[in-house]
């Protein structure tokens, strides 16, 4: 995780005048892409041909107008209103003139000089590229982004700003290759966005007073009441909104292999006729497992905010979901670790964990495996689930458990102490659980002990204990947060790059010193796994960490739902990839249907045996 701490610049922005943009732009839009005002929410309907690419075109522009226009009116407008009434204003366009002369129509209370035309029948310049005659200290705006900050969050190390830059003359916008950008929409149009624009002391050109909205405007009754998974076309705003964020900002593209244009297509399929929220949900998990990221995820409290789990633990071994710890209910109903589930509610294991596979993003098959089982455990309290189990000797039974269990996601596979001494002068230090207080206690003994143990398996609870483990100053791995000035992540790429440093702090841990780790180490843990694998502070047992690291960045889409994604780059210290290839152990330690059974922990009898041994 990203520790250095970056200024917050996100501009402070007008809020919610998107109205007072839409109702002009209804007003001029050709007949045809006019559809009568739907019901809200309105019900799931197949999107036909053209509406598919109109739709398609039109998350591109907004995209670009979003992200890029520099226009004050833009910067200012609410734009998820903006997404979810334009995504029923243009589905319905036929054919290119009628498709560009709307959208064009549509963006223009936002982004005046714009321009969408069919391909090949490009307009003139609009007036506003050039300043009118008399204009007096003019500058030039455009976006800069470091990283995706247009959503202003505490402490945030990503943001974005609009920067000026002295006007050189009074040549028209375009006069300089970076100054517009054209894309093909598709659909048969393209569009000319103008990523500079002049400005002086009272905003961007052209200015023009913001029109009041008509107090009988339908858009005022959607707009007052809150946006929902259910309705359709806020399920495309959506859509758009989130594709277009990762479109330009994700820092990854160049490591992982998917088609993020037929992404789009598929999203906007499948939220064309999903019955409600609830599917969507998944509509939008499929979307971000598609990034290959392991911080990727969607959570929308209103529709599920699970409370409970089983009375169980299970992991994925030997390609099996495999029982490792009974408890309550499982234990009464005769369950044993090592018993190997057979089916899920009827289902077959093996296809309800494809099933529930492909809504996980993951950098790595690892990191899947770790977080797929515990998915399967949580749930609303009392929720009923049947298994049909077998054991090792290969008897079967049937039960049926209820999650009865508030969840708190604490570790609940047996472990030592958080500190204990196993044997004589060998120590185990349990970082997942381990406070700085506990550090502070333990330390004296952890600098004499002959080895130490560090259980790094989850997520660490404190980093401090580095300072203690070398007599030079470490660093971390290569941070590198994505600058963006132009769409679609063109031109060479550039990073405000950073480390940090840890200092030596005495007393130095002298012994040997031994990491367990496994698939559930992100993130921070594999801050930690990077600096003991690149220094060879430690041997590390167990098996390969997730493969995903760095600061995560947040934000909503109309519907209350909330992405989460890693917003930065991250490499190893030689340089070399980080993302989807995790820190490997030095000694490995795979998990195996026997191991369990007999309730060994067979990555720790392996740290053990190594401690023994001297360095």
């Amino acid at each position: 995780m990203h520790k250095r701490r970056l200024s917050v610049g996100v501009i402070g922005f007008a809020a919610c005048i998107v109205l007072a943009f839409i109702t002009p732009a209804r007003a001029q839009a050709p007949d045809d892409c006019r559809q009568a005002a739907a019901a809200v929410p309105e019900t799931a309907r197949p999107l036909s041909e053209t509406g598919m690419r109109n739709l398609i075109a039109f998350t591109r522009l907004l995209g670009y107008v979003r992200h890029f226009h520099p226009s004050d009116q833009a910067a200012g407008a609410d734009w998820d209103m903006l997404a979810i009434e334009g995504m029923r204003h243009i589905e319905p366009c036929a054919g290119p003139e009628r498709l560009a002369a709307a959208l064009e129509a549509y963006f223009r209370p936002v982004a005046p000089t714009v321009q969408v035309f069919p391909t090949g029948k490009q307009p003139e310049a609009p007036a506003g590229f050039t300043p009118p005659a008399g204009a007096t200290n003019l500058k030039l705006i455009s976006w800069r982004h470091l990283g995706a900050g247009q959503v202003a969050r505490p402490n945030n190390v990503y943001r974005s700003e609009r920067i000026t830059t002295p006007a050189d003359g009074r040549a028209p916008i375009g006069s300089q290759p970076d100054q517009i950008f054209t894309a093909d929409l598709g659909a048969g149009i393209t569009a000319r966005v103008p990523l500079k624009l002049y400005a002086n002391a009272a905003g961007t050109l052209p200015q023009r007073a913001l029109p009041a909205p008509a107090r009988d405007d339908p858009l005022l009754r959607v707009a007052q009441e809150p946006t929902s998974g259910d309705d359709r076309a806020t399920r495309f705003a959506a859509v758009a909104l989130a594709w277009n964020v990762f479109q330009n900002f994700y820092p990854y593209f160049d490591m992982v292999e998917v088609d993020w244009p037929r992404e789009l297509e598929r999203a906007l399929t499948t939220a064309a006729t999903d019955p409600d929220a609830r599917a969507f949900h998944n509509t939008l998990r499929r979307l971000v497992a598609a990034l290959h990221d392991g911080h990727g995820n969607v959570f929308n409290r209103s529709i599920f905010a699970p409370s409970h789990e089983l009375p169980l633990t299970w992991v994925i071994a030997e390609d099996k979901l495999v029982v490792t710890r009974v408890d309550g209910e499982a234990a009464e109903a005769g369950l044993k670790p090592g018993d190997v589930v057979l089916t899920i509610n009827g289902e077959p294991t093996e296809q309800v964990l494809a099933r529930e596979g492909a809504l996980i993003s993951s950098a790595t098959p690892q990191w899947r495996r770790h977080k797929l089982p515990f998915l399967l455990t949580i749930g609303t309290a009392q929720s009923e689930v049947r298994l049909k189990l077998q054991s090792l000797s290969g008897a079967q039974r049937e039960v049926v458990l209820h999650r009865s269990v508030p969840f708190d996601g604490a570790e609940r596979e047996p472990r030592p102490a958080t500190v204990a001494e196993i044997e004589p002068g060998i120590f185990y230090f349990d970082i997942d659980r381990a406070t700085d207080d506990d550090l502070d206690e333990a330390l004296p003994k952890l600098a004499e002990a002959k080895a130490v143990v560090f259980d790094l398996r989850g997520y660490p609870k404190t980093n401090d204990f580095l300072h203690y483990l070398s007599d030079k100053t470490l660093q971390s791995a290569f941070w590198q947060i994505p600058i963006v000035t132009r769409p679609d992540r063109q031109g060479v790429p550039e990073y405000d790059s950073a480390q940090t440093e840890l200092a030596p702090i005495e007393p130095r841990i002298k012994g040997r010193v031994i990491f367990m780790t496994g698939s559930g180490a992100i993130s921070n843990a594999e801050t930690v796994m990077g600096i003991i694998e690149a220094y060879h502070l430690a041997d590390i047992v167990g098996e390969t960490t997730a493969g995903t690291n760095g600061n995560f960045n947040p934000f909503t889409v109309p519907g209350g739902y909330t992405l989460v994604w890693t917003g930065m780059r991250v490499l190893k210290h030689d340089g070399s990839r980080h993302h989807g290839v995790g820190i490997s152990p030095t000694q490995p330690v795979p998990r195996n249907i026997k191991g369990i059974a007999e309730g060994r922990d067979e990555v720790l009898e392996k740290a053990l045996e190594l401690a023994r041994t001297p360095r």
